[in-house]
């Protein structure tokens, strides 16, 4: 796979699908030489896990030269490895509030897909029941979100957190070639400050639409009180699939009896942003057209009902739904490449009239 990167600064939020999946795959050790800035020294110790930081390539952040320093008896000749927590090093984030509000968080010189999320605190409600309050929140750069799973026992609590890639596979790319992706994991100081550390590579064969692979990352907190101990555990998934890029968009109304009302097509790069469906539209029918690796031309669809508000339909190979409704009606959401390797949604709204 061909990553094309600019560097994308992310905001917050953007919520969308988990994709539940299982893939055999190989796990990467081999480091990749990427220029960074000076990172400072340190494992992660007591700070708290809050994220995961999804690059295409290794990040070195080995201290090469605290490491010959300490092991220069030993340069002896074959290959050689830093093993140890000593010699890992942080790369901290540069965060900066907007103009609305929200924080712009980046890592200087690395180019990713980032996703936060808040600490989670419990709630009381009106009867007494105990909740979790968390804002989980993916940034607007292709990885999407599916919120936290709450997992509650006896010994302590366990909180899940999902996130989504979909990469761009290319359609003259022979089946075969390799997908791979770094989860790093991004941690939260006492006093806010953020930083990732070098995280473990993940990779498939790319054998078209379908197959995903994922790796995740977790931290547990294990504390005594009064002789009884309870853990805290935070678990984040990140998940990928690969996906063709459409060449042709196409929009069918149906009316209760399945006939057609109108139909019309649109280039990726020419969808508008709003959708008027006609008076006694019943059904729309939402296809997708695209050609795989091997030149053969395939028809992806997803049907939504009047019945159910517009809102349910599956067009992806996963089953994943891309749409949701506010007050200004009901999004459509349809995904474009990014021109990073990952996609962006383009939101078409449903302007709907009563029959």
């Amino acid at each position: 796979m061909k990553h094309n990167h600019s560097h994308r600064n992310p905001v917050f939020p953007v919520c969308a699908a988990l994709l539940a999946c299982a893939a055999l795959v190989l796990l990467l050790t081999g480091c990749a030489n990427l220029a960074l800035p000076d990172a400072a020294q340190a494992p992660a110790g007591e700070d708290r896990l809050t994220g995961v930081f999804v690059t295409p390539e290794h990040l070195e952040l080995c201290d090469w030269d605290a490491w010959l320093q300490d092991n220069a008896s030993r340069l002896g000749g074959g290959t050689l490895t830093a093993q140890g927590e000593e010699y890992e090093r942080r790369l901290y984030a540069e965060q900066e509030e907007e103009a609305d509000g929200r924080i712009r968080v980046t890592f200087p010189g690395v180019e990713g897909w980032l996703y936060l999320n808040t600490p989670a605190a419990t709630q009381t409600d009106e009867n007494g029941e105990r909740y979790y309050a968390s804002e989980s929140s993916a940034y607007d750069c292709g990885l999407y979100a599916a919120g936290v799973n709450v997992l509650c026992n006896d010994t302590g609590d366990t909180f899940e957190y999902n996130a989504i890639l979909y990469y761009v596979l290319e359609s003259g790319q022979p089946e075969g070639a390799s997908a791979a992706f770094y989860v790093n994991p991004v941690y939260r100081t006492a006093d806010g400050q953020l930083y990732l550390t070098a995280g473990h590579g993940i990779s498939t064969n790319q054998d078209g639409e379908g197959g995903s692979f994922s790796q995740s990352v977790s931290q547990t907190f294990t504390e005594t009180v009064n002789g009884e101990s309870s853990s805290e555990t935070v678990k984040f998934t990140a998940s990928f699939t690969g996906l063709y890029p459409a060449q042709q968009y196409r929009f069918v109304q149906l009316d209760a009896a399945g006939r057609l009302l109108c139909a019309a097509e649109y280039a990726p790069d020419a969808l508008p942003e709003t959708l008027e469906l006609a008076a006694h539209a019943d059904c729309l029918l939402v296809e997708r057209s695209y050609t795989d690796a091997g030149g053969t031309s395939h028809t992806a669809r997803a049907c939504y009902d009047r019945s159910e508000g517009f809102v349910n339909g599956s067009l992806w190979p996963d089953g994943s739904r891309f749409n949701y409704t506010d007050d200004a009606g009901v999004h459509i959401q349809l995904m474009l490449p990014a021109g990073d390797g990952s996609f962006a949604l383009h939101s078409v709204t449903l302007q709907q009239t009563q029959p």
